[in-house]
């Protein structure tokens, strides 16, 4: 029993480890490529890096939940700050507004592991320093019209990529297994951040033709984000009530057919939008098996794993 929960502890810190590792090396890649290449120090007005930080905050801390087919995406619309900040910071001042904006709402609000709060840290680092990076390969200066605007969507659009890839790469060795799920979504998340790239292009715009108008984008913006998140929390509601309803159905289904095991993992796959799903229990015999629900639906009895058998030893030990 001693050595099943101590490979069980040794899994559950190498995946944690490997994540710290990889942020630490990209991390100091993105961190030599700022020094070294796009550190500007050219002055900008005081009161911008504030206004830019709490910016980020409030897109971190109000977050967007958007259904599709049957899976919910969350997106933080940070753009508009994120495009600011390129047009009139210089990337040095950017890059620390967006890392202290994360550290206070991710380790200060939401309070994450110290190895996720490290991974998203050097995936924002890695997201700024691209972003600045491919604008800096385009162009020497940021111009407010079309050919400005196409050089803000291509920077931003491939700092999120590099973003993304950074995240997916996490994700798989933590798990040691490469997530393919989180590629297959990510024109999702592009075109959402194309939409906040227009809102973050119309700031921007306002603000460097001095029109007063751009504080009517205030309630415009704060409006719009209520008006998603309602909808988010109404939709979600209703979803609920849907898959309690037909997890009760399925499963009357299933004990008059014989087949509630199969049709409870397919649920709980279906509800978690998960790839797999398997249910360990102890038989008779006091032996412990692992039901898996393979891809054309049926159940396969597999060998349990050191982490099954001390599950199942702390429930019945409880």
């Amino acid at each position: 029993m001693c050595q099943v929960m101590r490979g069980r502890e040794d899994a559950q810190m190498r995946g944690p480890q490997r994540v710290v590792m990889l942020a630490a090396a990209v991390s100091l890649a993105a961190v030599a490529t700022l020094r070294a290449v796009l550190w500007t120090s050219r002055p900008f007005p005081w009161w911008l890096l504030p206004t830019i930080w709490a910016l980020f905050v409030v897109g971190e801390l109000v977050p967007v939940s958007i259904e599709f087919r049957r899976e919910s995406h969350t997106f933080s619309f940070t753009s508009v700050p994120l495009v600011i900040g390129l047009v009139y910071l210089p990337p040095e001042m950017l890059v620390g507004a967006r890392l202290a904006a994360s550290i206070l709402v991710l380790a200060g609000v939401h309070r994450q592991p110290l190895y996720r709060l490290f991974a998203n840290l050097a995936t924002h680092l890695v997201e700024v320093v691209a972003t600045v990076g491919v604008a800096a390969l385009l162009t020497d200066r940021i111009e407010v019209g079309p050919r400005g605007w196409l050089v803000v969507t291509l920077s931003v659009v491939a700092g999120n990529a590099c973003g993304a890839a950074t995240v997916t790469a996490a994700i798989s060795i933590f798990q040691s297994k490469f997530e393919s799920s989180l590629l297959s979504s990510l024109w999702l998340g592009g075109l959402s951040i194309l939409v906040d790239l227009v809102l973050a292009l119309v700031i921007v715009a306002l603000a460097h033709a001095h029109q007063a108008a751009l504080w009517l984008m205030v309630p415009v913006v704060g409006f719009i984000l209520v008006l998603m998140r309602q909808y988010s929390a109404v939709t979600a509601r209703h979803r609920h009530v849907e898959l309690l309803y037909q997890l009760n159905q399925s499963l009357g289904e299933a004990v008059m057919h014989g087949e509630v095991i199969p049709r409870l993992l397919g649920e709980a796959m279906d509800i978690l939008h998960a790839d797999a799903a398997w249910l360990v229990q102890r038989g008779a015999d006091g032996v412990v098996h692992r039901l898996s629900l393979d891809a054309s639906g049926s159940v396969s009895d597999d060998q349990p794993r050191p982490f099954d058998v001390a599950l199942v030893d702390q429930f019945h030990s409880s």
